[in-house]
């Protein structure tokens, strides 16, 4: 049974937005109240089910990423799905761009999250052994 009423999905990703773009590491615990225990996470690392997992993710950004911050850019919403266009950045000039795939459950909690953005081009490209040999595959598979 899905959500019916768009308004209640576009305030709870609202809700949800407001979170990352808040987001510290003392306030991970509040996707207790935001998220499903058996949400399921994917994004170009990681593809998992349950919540304690969830929030290690963030845990762990913590740990490596310098002052780490969400933008959320725009969310768009169809039926129980939300469609958030984000940036991603930190204090050492890492820029990430990005749409997570959000669907709610008929309370309102996130059971599904999915992060899609191009790590090969936001991330791996910065590495200089990695640098040439994906230059090499991009510029063999454009036109």
């Amino acid at each position: 049974m899905g959500i019916n009423s768009e308004v209640n999905v576009e305030n709870f990703a609202k809700i949800y937005g407001d979170f990352f773009e808040n987001i510290s590491e003392d306030k991970i615990d509040l996707l207790n109240t935001l998220c499903t225990k058996d949400i399921l996470f994917k994004d170009p690392f990681n593809s998992f089910t349950g919540l304690e997992k969830f929030k290690k993710v963030f845990h762990h950004m913590y740990k490596q990423a310098a002052d780490p911050k969400f933008s959320v850019v725009h969310i768009s919403v169809s039926n129980s799905t939300a469609y958030m266009k984000w940036v991603f950045s930190t204090s050492k000039l890492i820029k990430i761009e990005g749409v997570s795939e959000i669907k709610f459950n008929e309370e309102g909690l996130v059971c599904s999250h999915i992060d899609y953005w191009d790590s090969a081009s936001q991330v791996f490209i910065k590495i200089p052994i990695l640098k040439y040999f994906i230059r090499y595959l991009i510029k063999k598979f454009s036109i």
